[in-house]
């Protein structure tokens, strides 16, 4: 269970795999939570295919769930593509479909791209903070 936790966010090296690890000497010194260099979200690279966390995801839906902005936005406009998929026409009608509901309710092509970068600020300052915690 271990490695499939760390497999969400270390890649190990094939070479490392077959190597011994570094014999530590006593005397070295230990560095500070201050020193220790914390790898950016970009650095990190993720197993193809791997999912995250049920807690993780929540805490990311508590999140914007908590900024949800009035009216129709990129939100309801996500969910309602959604809803449009199980129905039985493409992709590019889905859209058009989903953006046409969006019109009556009032929003534009603007205002949700809008919304969808307001979105984007929320799970960055998450990330931020998830980088703090680290």
């Amino acid at each position: 269970m271990f490695n499939k936790l760390k497999a969400l966010f270390v890649v190990e090296d094939e070479n490392s795999k077959t190597a011994k690890p570094p014999v530590v000497e006593k005397k070295e010194k230990v560095e500070s939570a201050a020193e220790v260099a914390v790898p950016s979200s970009e650095d990190i690279k993720v197993e193809p295919g791997a999912k995250p966390t049920a807690k993780f995801v929540n805490v990311l839906m508590k999140a914007i769930d908590e900024a949800n902005q009035k009216g129709f936005d990129y939100l309801e406009y996500k969910q309602s593509l959604q809803s449009l998929s199980g129905m039985d026409m493409n992709v590019e009608t889905q859209y058009q479909s989903a953006l046409a509901m969006a019109k009556t309710m009032g929003a534009s092509a603007d205002s949700l791209i809008k919304s969808a970068a307001f979105y984007q600020d929320i799970l960055k300052r998450e990330d931020a903070k998830f980088q703090t915690a680290l």
